[in-house]
């Protein structure tokens, strides 16, 4: 088992040596020291002759934050459109707002979260050239935030 708290750079937190009959039985690992926020987890499968293989990644939000931004992808954004990942404990109303590099408002909608991986593609086309902000706020007046480069 591995973990991350970005989604790229993992270490390991438990290892098991089994068989193959034993790799059909289920087994369980509680992470009792998890990171605060967005929580990326892997299973890292070594087989006899030593191929390594990855299992599909798991993202889980610890209860200590409401919601988290994961990433925007790709940033810097080449064409104008990128993915805005939100991880979030429970589903709430959010309100995304992009400033530019004074400070001045340049766009803002309110979009709907669901518990757990959102994705939602944002479209700043219109916007020129340069750095921003992007700040993602909930009812609960949870704001995170993140900086962007539009080329």
């Amino acid at each position: 088992m591995e973990r991350s708290a970005d989604g790229i750079h993992f270490t390991g937190l438990h290892t098991v040596t089994t068989d193959s009959s034993g790799c059909q039985q289920p087994f369980t690992f509680a992470d009792v020291n998890t990171l605060n926020g967005t929580n990326y987890y892997r299973l890292k499968i070594v087989a006899i002759d030593g191929k390594i293989t990855y299992s599909n990644t798991v993202i889980l939000v610890n209860q200590n934050k409401d919601f988290d931004i994961s990433s925007i992808e790709p940033n810097p954004v080449p064409d104008g459109v990128f993915n805005l990942k939100i991880n979030s404990t429970e589903n709430t109303l959010a309100e995304i707002t992009i400033t530019d590099s004074k400070g001045s408002i340049v766009d803002r909608e309110k979009v709907n979260i669901s518990a757990g991986a959102n994705t939602i593609k944002m479209n700043v086309g219109k916007l020129a050239g340069g750095v921003y902000a992007i700040s993602v706020s909930t009812a609960k007046d949870k704001t995170r935030v993140m900086r962007f480069v539009k080329r």
